[in-house]
C-alpha cells in the first residue's frame, strides 16, 4: 500500500512519501534462498493456515517470486503438509512429487496449529531436512518475547554487539523488560505493575495479537498468579506511549462511517531479511516498512483483527536532504 501511494502521489508530494517495495525485497531474499538450495524444478512451499486471512499479500510474494526470478511456488495448509509431506533418504523434502527448495511457514505459529502428535514431527522433519525453512527453528524462537526481555538485561547485547558506542545506541531505544519468574527479581517487577498496571503490558510467547494484557488485566493476572510458576511464562514490558496525532481513518462500516477523524498513534516497523547457512551470511539487510495507525486507547495492534489501519508515513524533510 506504501508502494502504491508513493507512485501515484504527484511531484510535490511524492520526494515526501518514501518508495515501499517490501514484496520485491522480500522476494528477491527467497529467491537467495532458493539459487542456494540449487536444484532445477524444485518448488517454494507456502504452508498455510485451513482459514488464510492474509492471502492477498501471499499471491503478490508468489507473484514476485514468479515474475522476478521465474521461482514456481505451491500452496498447502499445515495438515496437508502433514498428510503429503515427507523427507526421503537423501534428506530432501517432498510435498507430493515435488522436491521443496524453500519452506515459507505462514502457519505453526500458534498451539493450535499442532493439532495432533504427527503435526509436530513433520514440522521437525522439515526442519531436519535439506529444505532451506523461513524462519527455522532457531530463527522462530529468537523472535520470542523472552529472547528480547533477556537481551535487554546488562551484558547480554554485548555478547553480540562488540562496538560499544552501536550497543549504547541500541539500548536508548529499548523499552524497559522484566522477568516474572518466581522469585525477588520476578516478585519486585510484579508488585511494580500491580501497583501501576497502566504503565506496562504482559506479553505471553505468542505471535498473531489477541494474547498481551493491559492496565487492570495486568493486576488481575498478577494477583491470580502471585505464587504460580506460570507466571514466568510472561514478560513485563513497559508500556510505551508514542505521540498523538490527528489523522483520517478509512473504515469498511456503514457508508457515514467510512471515512472519520480521529486522534492517533501509529507504530512503523521495519522488515528485515536474512539468509545464512552455519557457516555463511549470505544477505542481511532491511527491506522497507510497515506503518500500522490505530484509534487513541485501542490496546492491540493488528491489522487483521481490525484494531489498526495501514499507513503511509510523510516525511517531514526532502529524501534529498
Amino acid at each position: 500500500l506504501g508502494h502504491m501511494a508513493a507512485q501515484m502521489a504527484d511531484s510535490t508530494v511524492k520526494e515526501f512519501v518514501p518508495d515501499n517495495p517490501v514484496m520485491e525485497g522480500l522476494a528477491d531474499a527467497v529467491a537467495e534462498a532458493y539459487t542456494l538450495y540449487n536444484c532445477a524444478g524444485s518448488v517454494v512451499l507456502f504452508v498455510t493456515t485451513e482459514k488464510e486471512r492474509n492471502v492477498f499479500d501471499q499471491n503478490h510474494l508468489e507473484h514476485q517470486l514468479m515474475s522476478r526470478h521465474q521461482v514456481r511456488t505451491v500452496r498447502a495448509t499445515f495438515d496437508e503438509v502433514v498428510e503429503h509431506g515427507k523427507r526421503n533418504a537423501a534428506g530432501r523434502f517432498l510435498y507430493g512429487k515435488d522436491e521443496v527448495a524453500v519452506c515459507y511457514f505462514r502457519a505453526t505459529y500458534m498451539p493450535e496449529h499442532f493439532k495432533t502428535e504427527k503435526h509436530w514431527e513433520t514440522r521437525l522433519e522439515m526442519e531436519r531436512s535439506r529444505a532451506v525453512c523461513c524462519p527455522s527453528i532457531a530463527y522462530q524462537l529468537v523472535g520470542a518475547k523472552k529472547i528480547q526481555q533477556k537481551i535487554a538485561e546488562p551484558g547480554v547485547l554485548e555478547r553480540f554487539v562488540e562496538n560499544s558506542g552501536e550497543c549504547q545506541r541500541l539500548r536508548n531505544v529499548f523499552a524497559g523488560q522484566w522477568a516474572l519468574d518466581l522469585g525477588p527479581a520476578g516478585n519486585e517487577a510484579a508488585e511494580m505493575a500491580i501497583a501501576n498496571p497502566d504503565g506496562f503490558v504482559m506479553k505471553p510467547q505468542r505471535e498473531g495479537g489477541g494474547n498481551n494484557l493491559y492496565g487492570d488485566e495486568v493486576r488481575q493476572c498478577l494477583l491470580e498468579l502471585k505464587d504460580s510458576p506460570k507466571r514466568g511464562a510472561y514478560v513485563l514490558m513497559e508500556r510505551i506511549e508514542p505521540p498523538r496525532l490527528r489523522n483520517i481513518l478509512v473504515d469498511f462500516k456503514t457508508p457515514a462511517e467510512r471515512v472519520i477523524s480521529e486522534e492517533i498513534i501509529s507504530e512503523l516497523g521495519i522488515y528485515g531479511v536474512y539468509v545464512c547457512d552455519d557457516k555463511k551470511t549470505f544477505v542481511n539487510e532491511h527491506s522497507h516498512h510497515l506503518l500500522r495507525s490505530k484509534k487513541v486507547g485501542t490496546n492491540e495492534g493488528g491489522v487483521m483483527v481490525g484494531a489498526s489501519r495501514l499507513d503511509t508515513p510523510y516525511l517531514l524533510y526532502s529524501s534529498g536532504e
